[in-house]
């Protein structure tokens, strides 16, 4: 079954599957127009504003608390800080009720939507903090790993630039350990080691980095040429 993310939206939000409580979780937008590139420093001009254009008329109900942080993310991107502000009153009022969207807000979405307003503000201690209780229950709100994964990628990036570097390096630590096949893994990690100073250790992190990324490369080469 599928069914709309929500009675009236927009054209600009795709239809999904069902999450078996008749709501859907949204489907990230494109690449060049996820959060993690605005995590990363990467300018994607004026393309948030259709993805806020999309969600603003969504923004008036705290319809579903896996889609409503996604409306604050794409709000913040946009700078649309009073819309974003709404999300957020939205989501204060469904976590007070005895649902489980209620028990999805209260525990992870509008913490995570807080985060994401200070982020975007540069208040970056405040995201830790708030970032830093759900960040291992995030999957209690819906969502892909990959979706996911955003609440540790705004974490780790809010450390580096909040000038917390022990913080940062446990974190980029913890992501190495669990998926060292990762050159973006290690990308971090080399990011939080030179945020501590430790430039030799690194310079490390990014040679395997490189070799990660030779490595994927190379195997991904057959792949292609069989197809």
């Amino acid at each position: 079954m599928r069914t709309p993310v929500h009675p009236n939206a927009p054209a600009g939000i795709p239809e999904l599957a069902d999450d078996h409580q008749g709501r859907a979780p949204v489907r990230l937008p494109p690449l060049d127009q996820r959060p993690e590139e605005r995590l990363r420093g990467v300018d994607v001009g004026s393309r948030w504003q259709p993805l806020a254009d999309a969600w603003q008329p969504l923004a008036q109900e705290g319809f579903y608390a896996f889609n409503d942080a996604h409306a604050v993310m794409a709000l913040v991107g946009a700078g649309r800080w009073l819309e974003a502000g709404a999300v957020l009153e939205n989501l204060s009022r469904a976590a007070a009720g005895h649902d489980t969207n209620a028990m999805m807000s209260r525990e992870v979405g509008l913490p995570f939507a807080k985060a994401l307003v200070a982020f975007g503000r540069g208040r970056y201690d405040v995201a830790i903090d708030e970032l830093l209780p759900v960040r291992m229950h995030a999957n209690r709100f819906g969502g892909s790993h990959a979706q996911r994964d955003i609440v540790q990628l705004t974490l780790i990036e809010a450390a580096l630039r909040g000038g917390r570097a022990s913080l940062a390096r446990a974190l980029a630590a913890e992501r190495t350990d669990l998926k060292r096949s990762s050159p973006f893994n290690w990308q971090l990690e080399a990011r939080a080691l030179a945020a501590a100073g430790l430039d030799r250790e690194s310079q490390r992190a990014l040679d395997i980095a490189a070799s990660a990324a030779a490595a994927q490369r190379s195997s991904a080469s057959p792949a292609r040429a069989a197809a």
